[in-house]
This record gives structure tokens, sequence and C-alpha cells, in this order.
């Protein structure tokens, strides 16, 4: 993620919709890199919120791009994961985002970031299962907005009413 994108999770932790009895997921957070910056707002502006990590932490994940599956034989992700988030609190869920959505209460998630299958049909997948997760005044947000080798745009176009990009590839959109 480009800075202005993490400056944008960092911040947007001061505005979750019942401080700090809040829930944020990620979706997407391989090897913690952005997840570091959700958890620094949160420590910040929001301590008591919860943080929940959603991702197959595998090698072998559908969802990565081509950069990170060459790096990502190279690497322990869930380690690289570990190591990044040292001192946060966190809990992770490994396993497909649809998968772990039911764990979930209807309107129980404050922020949720999506950030894992980039194609079209699953980011399709991951706004339809979060959406009605999310409470009134919470916001849901995705990364890789307006990258033309993903099929986020295609899906947020289609599926999100009232978004905006507030950073660089990021969109946002907020449940009234």
């Amino acid at each position: 993620m480009k800075p202005d994108e993490l400056e944008y999770l960092y911040l947007a932790m001061k505005d979750l919709a019942r401080g700090p009895r809040s829930v944020v997921v990620e979706i997407g957070s391989w090897t913690g890199s952005s997840t570091v910056h959700i958890a620094r707002g949160i420590r910040d502006f929001n301590k008591g919120a919860s943080l929940v990590c959603v991702d197959p932490f595998s090698k072998e994940s559908f969802s990565l791009t081509p950069n990170q599956k060459r790096r990502s034989t190279e690497i322990d992700v869930l380690g690289k994961f570990r190591e990044h988030m040292e001192g946060f609190n966190y809990v992770v869920l490994r396993g497909q985002s649809v998968d772990v959505a039911p764990l979930f209460l209807l309107e129980s998630v404050d922020f949720v970031l999506i950030d894992g299958d980039h194609t079209y049909k699953g980011a399709k997948a991951d706004i339809k299962a979060w959406w009605p997760k999310v409470v009134r005044g919470g916001i849901m947000c995705g990364h890789d907005y307006g990258k033309a080798r993903f099929g986020v745009t295609k899906a947020v176009k289609k599926y999100v009413k009232d978004y905006t990009v507030p950073a660089y590839s990021i969109w946002e959109t907020h449940k009234t």
C-alpha cells in the first residue's frame, strides 16, 4: 500500500462507530504490513476495539498477485504477519473471507477492509458477505480500486452504493 492509504487506515480508527467497543475486520492480512497501521490506530485512538484478521495465510492463496506468489515461496506468511504484529492485540481467523463471515452477527462490525481475493467474483462475494455485518454508522472499504488487472473496480461499481475514493486505491462507503 502507498503512504496515503496506510495513513487512511490509521486515521480511520479515530471515528469507529462504537468507539472502544468496536470490531474491526481486515480481510486479506497476508504478512500484516497494512494491518500494523490499523492496529496502531486502534492503540492510539480506540483502545479496547477488537481487531480480527481474516486470511488463509497460505503460500497457495489464489488472491495473491504474481509478485506475492513468488515471494511467498520464500517466506513463512503467518510467521511474518506475527512478526509485524508483535505487541498488538488481534485475533487471527484463518480461512477464506466468505467462510468466516457467517461467524459474525448481523450489524456487528464497525469497520471492514476488503483486500482479499482481487478477482471480480471474489470481490463481489466479499462485499455481499460482509455488508450485512457492518453496523449503522460503520464503514466498509477496500483496496486496489482502479487497478485494471483486478476485478475490484467492477465489483465496487456494481455492488456498492455511494462510495468514494479517499486515498490512492482505497474505496469507502458508510452504512446509514
